[in-house]
């Protein structure tokens, strides 16, 4: 049954199947993502597809992001070989496995991109056989096939069940992102490492759609008190703190002791409890809050004295590092207050936030660095002013939800009247 067309909405050139391991209301990166891209959209437009068994139930409780109006299928997972004793066998079952969720899934999208008479397929890049599946999806219908890599895709097919870290997987999947990129009519990338990493590799022309913010991140109300609270230094993480980001904590806890100043603590708000933080050497002077969705996590970045963006600099995937946009890179750039940006020298984050002047950035993996660019900040109002100025100058400029969904419009318009 068609969905009545809302005042104002957005009409696509073409009906796309969009595939996506998690769909909103659930409020990881990626959901937030295709919700600010689709949420204007005309439902009839587009429908969401995902092999997740995630209970998306649960996720309307824990965040305030609505779902997306069009029709969603939950499509069930392909048949997997189970694990075999014989340490021999690894890399025959994972290959195995590899082809079987490849070609499986591809049947299984072709039947719902045929029902729902779709011209084009937009995967995402996160889930394990999302890429090659819909892909081969598109091979079989002779449809358009359009890839949204939100991080390097070879280095996050890392699943340990499938034991992805084996050299025969790496190699399947180095030569299916190769075929794949390809022979996309698009590739969307977020940022300019990404991109000219695809340029270098596979001499292809990505398209770069920055990951858009919250136009209530952007919109909202700044606050020019430093400190927010008198006596404190509140050094704010929000999100989760995974491998990519455990040696950069480490750091920063010991830059905090190394300061001796009074006042100073990390306030990290997230889904992980205090024990998981421990466990990863998250500990000291470090207060654990939890979990908070927009906007209230926005309330909390706008009354932070230093925003904290890290990432690892001893990680078993340092492309993946380098070449990393962090989704809340926007909404930090927005609050208006200073932003920390502690991760390789050579990485993305690093790069944009020293080229752009939009925050302090200690581009080596040495504690008292550190500790010497928390006491600039604190010292110098004038240093505060420059960078919160410049930080949110490039939201507005970098990071909109119109920017972003102009530029998606823009690349299917032009395909489909090519």
């Amino acid at each position: 049954m068609t969905k009545p067309r809302r005042e104002g909405s957005i009409a696509l050139p073409v009906k796309l199947a969009v595939l996506s391991h998690v769909l909103p209301p659930h409020d990881s990166g990626q959901a937030m993502i295709l919700y600010r891209l689709f949420s204007d959209v005309d439902p009839n437009n587009y429908c969401l597809l995902t092999f997740s068994s995630m209970e998306y139930a649960h996720a309307r409780e824990a965040t305030s992001l609505p779902g997306l109006p069009c029709r969603h299928y939950h499509l069930p997972a392909a048949f997997q070989l189970k694990r075999h004793s014989r340490h021999g066998l690894r890399s025959t079952r994972a290959s195995v496995n590899v082809m079987l969720g490849t070609v499986q899934g591809a049947r299984t999208i072709a039947s719902v991109v045929r029902r729902e008479q779709c011209g084009a397929i937009l995967a995402y890049s996160s889930g394990t056989y999302d890429l090659p599946a819909a892909f081969l999806a598109s091979r079989l219908l002779r449809a358009q096939f359009y890839a949204h890599i939100l991080d390097y895709w070879q280095y996050q097919f890392n699943d340990p069940a499938y034991q992805c870290r084996l050299p025969v997987i790496r190699y399947l999947v180095r030569y299916m992102e190769r075929i794949i990129l390809g022979r996309a009519a698009g590739i969307i990338v977020p940022n300019e490492f990404l991109r000219d990493e695809y340029r270098r590799r596979y001499q292809v022309e990505p398209i770069l759609i920055r990951n858009p913010c919250d136009p209530d991140a952007i919109e909202g109300r700044y606050d020019g008190r430093w400190p927010a609270n008198e006596g404190e230094i509140r050094i704010v993480y929000t999100g989760r703190i995974c491998e990519a980001h455990h040696d950069a904590f480490r750091n920063l806890i010991a830059a905090i002791d190394r300061l001796g100043r009074a006042g100073v603590q990390l306030h990290v708000y997230t889904a992980q409890t205090s024990e998981e933080l421990e466990a990863a050497g998250v500990r000291g002077p470090v207060l654990v809050h939890k979990h908070l969705p927009p906007p209230q996590v926005y309330d909390v970045q706008r009354r932070a004295d230093i925003l904290f963006l890290p990432l690892a600099f001893d990680s078993p995937y340092p492309e993946l590092i380098r070449t990393s946009a962090t989704t809340k890179i926007g909404e930090y750039l927005a609050s208006g207050r200073p932003v920390l940006v502690h991760a390789p020298a050579d990485s993305f984050i690093s790069w944009y936030a020293g080229a752009h002047q939009c925050g302090a950035v200690v581009g080596r993996s040495d504690p008292a660095l550190l500790a010497q660019a928390i006491q600039r900040i604190c010292d110098d109002a004038g240093l505060r002013q420059r960078l919160s100025e410049s930080a949110r100058a490039r939201a507005r400029a970098d990071f909109t939800v119109a920017s972003a969904r102009g530029q998606l419009l823009g690349l299917l318009r032009s395909r489909a009247s090519g």
